[in-house]
């Protein structure tokens, strides 16, 4: 049945990257904060298995599609499969979404960009282009401050922010005022 073979592959390969994914998010997260806040990332399977090797994957994939069969031609769309899945983000034991203030899920969502970078630097060997929209918003100075440092390790980073407090290190930065692009000293 192709779309059990194709949807564990696919989940298969999820698994281990958000593993990898973790493990990066949380070595840059910690190096942002101050206390002892823990990131974590968690695959979160549509289709729950306990170990992540093909065969179970595979075998609990095809076992919820024979479940849900009947609820899918019921209600026309596809109920089980990995366009389902998620990836929750835990800090201290705790959902991130339901529990964490703004900065907290700012910083987390930076780790995880910058967590990818690293990843997909590592596997494909080349450097990847990372663009970050808005990037201090919500960061207290801290956090900014540690972000901004790091910037300077990426070989192509480009980010927009509204303000820039005025003791952050950067590469180089530009201002746009009145339509026109100017470098700052």
């Amino acid at each position: 049945h192709a779309l059990g073979e194709v949807g564990t592959e696919l989940m298969l390969a999820r698994a281990h990257f958000v593993s990898a994914l973790d493990r990066a998010a949380q070595n840059v997260h910690y190096g942002w904060v101050e206390g002892d806040e823990k990131l974590t990332l968690r695959y979160a399977p549509n289709v729950a298995f306990e170990v992540p090797t093909a065969d179970a994957i595979g075998g609990a994939f095809m076992a919820r599609l024979a479940e849900r069969r009947e609820a899918e031609f019921a209600r026309k769309v596809s109920l089980v499969g990995p366009h389902r899945d998620d990836v929750e983000f835990i800090l201290d034991d705790a959902s991130l979404a339901a529990y964490g203030s703004q900065g907290q899920q700012r910083t987390a969502v930076l780790a995880l960009k910058v967590a990818e970078y690293m990843v997909m630097h590592e596997r494909s060997g080349e450097a990847p282009l990372l663009l970050l929209d808005d990037v201090l918003s919500e960061l207290d100075p801290q956090r900014a401050h540690a972000f901004m440092s790091g910037v300077g390790a990426y070989e192509q980073a480009f980010m927009t922010t509204t303000s820039l407090p005025g003791d952050l290190p950067a590469a180089a930065v530009y201002k746009i005022h009145a339509a026109t692009l100017e470098k700052s000293a």
